[in-house]
């Protein structure tokens, strides 16, 4: 198994596989406890998982009249956040977290404490006991009603991810449909304008293919709802995230600051030129027909993602 294909979105590995990832990831080797909580599942899935739904540890603290409380495998629940604060974005993404099946972190406790608190991140990639993927994106965990739930899952949709705003589903199709409604109406327009603004540009790559749009009611709640395609993440791709996150960082302080840091930084091979311009002026071009709505943030690499064929392609161009 390839390095890449361990790491793409929605990949199976078995135990013994996971136990190989996580032993070349550790600093220290794994207690037997902890091999043995791998071991327990024979199948394995990576997946986008909501950290709110995980058993994160806190940030140390000095209190000597109280002990420390201990995870199932007698550690410590508590991080260094001054380590945590070492964890790079870029490893974050290429480096998936693994948790066990009551949502305890079996390797990555900084990683996901650094994504929670440090880059205040709703979703985490992991592995996951195969069979315990359904209760982890369970929809009784989503902060949306069991209606709308229903309503897709009763047609063999699967719980994608949720955020503040919207609530992603996997359609049988191989396709993502979002739905908004479930949060404040201001950053709702700012996605509805975005969206409306694709689809006015749907011959530009850099953009996602959008395929419906519209509103939907369920009760008596109104949705907003777009279907997409599916984008992969860009994992395992160590140079060329760095490259993109300074670039797409360098682009937001405009051309001046673009053209600087192209001159004192070598383009990645697996990086072509003209996919790069092209990348930049599809992003000035969205900043010029919707900016002033809210921070574009595109350096945030979960913001820039995959087709199938390599090309990238800008997803959610906002921090909402």
């Amino acid at each position: 198994m390839r390095a890449q294909e361990f790491v793409t979105e929605n990949k199976q590995a078995t135990a013994r596989e996971v136990l190989s990832y996580i032993n070349r990831t550790h600093y220290e080797p794994l207690t037997p406890k902890l091999v043995a909580a791998v071991l327990a599942h024979p199948q394995w899935q990576l997946q986008q998982v909501p950290l709110q739904n995980l058993n994160i540890p806190d940030e140390e603290y000095d209190d000597v009249e109280q002990e420390p409380e201990s995870d199932p495998y007698g550690r410590v629940m508590a991080v260094d956040a001054g380590h945590a604060g070492e964890v790079s974005q870029h490893i974050i993404d290429k480096s998936p977290i693994v948790i066990d099946s009551d949502r305890y972190i079996i390797d990555g406790n900084h990683r996901a404490w650094a994504a929670k608190y440090l880059l205040n991140r709703d979703y985490i990639q992991a592995w996951v006991p195969a069979e315990q993927l359904a209760e982890l994106n369970y929809p009784d965990e989503l902060n949306v009603s069991d209606a709308l739930q229903q309503y897709f899952t009763r047609r063999g949709y699967q719980v994608a991810g949720e955020g503040r705003d919207q609530i992603a589903f996997e359609s049988p199709r191989g396709t993502v449909v979002k739905v908004l409604g479930i949060g404040e109406q201001e950053r709702e327009d700012i996605v509805k304008r975005y969206v409306k603004f694709f689809l006015q540009h749907q011959r530009n790559p850099y953009y996602p293919r959008i395929y419906n749009t519209g509103n939907f009611t369920v009760g008596d709640e109104t949705y907003f709802v777009y279907e997409m395609e599916y984008l992969n993440y860009i994992a395992d791709e160590e140079e060329v995230l760095e490259y993109i996150e300074d670039l797409m960082s360098a682009a937001a302080r405009g051309p001046e600051a673009v053209s600087a840091y192209q001159q004192n930084r070598p383009l990645p091979r697996s990086l072509p030129e003209d996919e790069i311009q092209g990348l930049l002026q599809a992003t000035y071009e969205l900043e010029a027909a919707i900016g002033g709505q809210a921070p574009l943030d595109l350096s945030m690499i979960e913001n820039i993602r995959r087709r199938d064929n390599g090309h990238i392609v800008i997803m959610d161009p906002y921090s909402l």
